[in-house]
């Protein structure tokens, strides 16, 4: 940023002051960094594999040709650290810990499963999905169409929510196949929201293994996510364990 706080283009890269450090986060803010010379080092605040957050194509190879630059990494798991080296085998990649909290999650409600009526045949089912149709990564097709499933299997005894963004277009034909729909949920509602469900569904396509699902396990609800050959994700979550992980596709979901 310049000294009135304003964003800058890549244009105004010039007028920025010298610095001892400069980060890039976002690959796009890494052309930025790339054409700022006045610093002594630049580093990349690498939070996920981003290529992978695009189809294969002009934006993908452009987020991946960011990993060439030579910047040092400030990786937020190990995994994506290692795979960033090999970009650049001879700059060092730093792992940052996590210091995601979960304190606020656990123990602040009784969660559905917990309730005494839980045998109950005639108590309606919740399921709530993490439904982000602009992030490719999230899965959403993949998730409405096995969503659509159960609730067609299951009809009245199976309420299905959708959260996680703030609008669905009506083209997603939600309200048609039955499924509900909360929008973006405020943080100092998520506890109770997540609590009040049976299970809820959680996809990711890209390396990083999300903080979502760690909230609602926390929360005390069973959670289930898909497969994902990313050493991260393979090392949090267990199948059986902490997590009920299914194949990519509607069927087995």
């Amino acid at each position: 940023r310049l000294a009135n706080s304003k964003f800058i283009s890549i244009k105004q890269v010039d007028k920025l002051e010298d610095s001892t450090i400069s980060v890039c986060t976002l690959w796009t803010t890494a052309y930025d960094l790339l054409k700022y010379n006045k610093t002594q080092r630049k580093c990349y605040f690498l939070q996920d594999w981003e290529p992978d957050f695009y189809p294969k194509g002009t934006v993908s190879a452009m987020s991946e040709t960011t990993y060439d630059f030579g910047f040092i990494a400030l990786a937020g798991t190990e995994a994506l650290g290692a795979r960033y080296k090999q970009y650049n085998k001879d700059n060092s990649s730093v792992y940052l810990p996590s210091l995601l909290d979960l304190s606020y999650y656990i123990g602040n409600t009784k969660s559905v499963i917990q309730s005494p009526d839980i045998k109950s045949a005639e108590r309606v089912k919740r399921v709530m999905f993490y439904g982000r149709p602009d992030a490719p990564r999230n899965g959403f097709e993949l998730g409405i169409a096995a969503l659509a499933k159960l609730k067609a299997t299951l009809g009245d005894k199976v309420e299905i929510v959708i959260a996680g963004a703030h609008t669905y277009s009506k083209s997603y034909g939600l309200e048609e196949k039955g499924l509900l729909v909360a929008g973006k949920v405020p943080y100092n509602e998520l506890t109770e929201f997540y609590a009040s469900f049976d299970a809820c569904l959680f996809l990711m396509f890209s390396q990083h293994p999300g903080v979502v699902p760690l909230e609602m396990m926390a929360s005390g609800v069973p959670v289930i996510v898909n497969s994902n050959k990313s050493t991260d994700w393979q090392d949090l979550y267990k199948h059986n364990h902490n997590c009920i992980i299914s194949k990519n596709s509607s069927t087995e979901i």
